[in-house]
């Protein structure tokens, strides 16, 4: 399991090229009809995602908080997405936590998805993003000191669209709204053309694994 001092020196080589800093536009596009109030972002990071939800005008960026492990910016809060222990209860209407499951083992994903609860109201949204059917072996690394392998971004675990779905409704915490296979740098990139090429069902017929990347999944707190 990668260490406290290993994920910071990734959050620090990677700083400001994370996913989110990309594919906030896209992602807060999808997400538009379910994005009411109060918003928490979870893994927050450098605050892209809540700076571009209120870039595209929505009145509720006002009230956003965002929390992150480390956070990157000075309004962003720090907090442990498996605890959440800054938010209070049934308090946020939209969650967003966009690539940052796969970073958590499978005990600390439990833990997650019950502080998630906790601090959503009935009937809030759960907005997540993660990398869709990862093989984490392709991102091995070796430590040349210890000789320890770990993954260069820190991924635990990896979904496919069905494990994810599973993860989600096992506890009779959520219910799934909506799930689908995009990829978000393309869409926060190439703009029209993109969203035109998913919205006509293109990748139907373009199976490439370049075109499903990402697992984008909506889930309704109950």
């Amino acid at each position: 399991m990668i260490t406290a001092q290993q994920q910071t020196k990734i959050v620090q080589h990677h700083k400001g090229s994370f996913f989110g800093d990309i594919a906030a536009p896209a992602i807060v596009r999808l997400s538009k009809q379910y994005i009411s109030k109060e918003i928490l972002d979870v893994g927050a990071g450098s605050g892209a995602l809540l700076c571009e939800i209120a870039k595209q005008g929505y009145s509720c960026s006002w009230t956003a908080k965002g929390v992150d492990l480390y956070p990157q910016k000075t309004f962003i809060i720090q907090d442990d997405a498996t605890k959440l222990d800054t938010i209070r209860g049934d308090s946020r209407d939209t969650l967003f936590c966009t690539d940052v499951l796969e970073h958590l083992t499978e005990s600390e994903l439990i833990d997650a998805k019950w502080a998630f609860h906790r601090v959503m109201k009935e009937g809030a949204y759960g907005i997540f993003t993660v990398p869709n059917n990862e093989d984490l072996s392709d991102n091995v690394m070796v430590c040349p000191f210890c000789e320890e392998k770990y993954h260069r971004e820190g991924h635990q675990q990896s979904f496919t669209v069905k494990s994810l779905e599973k993860s989600f409704t096992h506890d009779n915490l959520f219910k799934v709204v909506k799930v689908k296979t995009v990829n978000m740098r393309f869409l926060a990139t190439m703009g029209l053309p993109a969203r035109l090429f998913y919205l006509f069902g293109l990748n139907r017929y373009f199976k490439h694994e370049q075109f499903t990347t990402n697992i984008f999944m909506v889930v309704q707190a109950i």
